[in-house]
């Protein structure tokens, strides 16, 4: 049995040796808020731009929704979504130019503010 288990880990070890190994990194800038809540806008992590396209993710949960979701290059407006009770999750590819701090903010409509619903806002990519 030890024989056999040697052999095993040995030959194991022979076929990781040929693998290179390459660890990705995830970033993410989440936000959410809440009907009702205070305050009705909130701001995610800054990511880094990586000359990649990142996936914008606009997600609102209840039975009466309104809010938007934008992605914000610094203090400058790249690309928003717009989600409502009908239209309740919606994505976006989203360049993200490299050098560039990139956030998530997301918004919720004062129409809905005493539902509870909620707005979710996503941008996330893997380098």
């Amino acid at each position: 049995m030890k024989k056999k288990l040697v052999v095993t880990l040995v030959s194991a070890v022979m076929l990781l040796g040929s693998v290179s190994y390459v660890f990705a990194a995830t970033y993410t800038s989440t936000a959410t808020v809440t009907g009702g809540s205070t305050p009705m806008t909130k701001s995610g992590s800054t990511i880094p731009g990586g000359h990649k396209y990142a996936k914008l993710t606009c997600t609102g949960s209840g039975s009466q929704v309104a809010g938007m979701c934008t992605v914000m290059q610094g203090t400058n407006h790249v690309v928003s979504e717009v989600i409502d009770t009908t239209n309740k999750t919606k994505t976006n590819d989203v360049y993200l130019a490299g050098g560039k701090q990139y956030h998530v903010v997301v918004s919720y409509v004062d129409e809905y503010t005493n539902t509870g619903a909620t707005v979710k806002g996503t941008l996330t990519y893997t380098d």
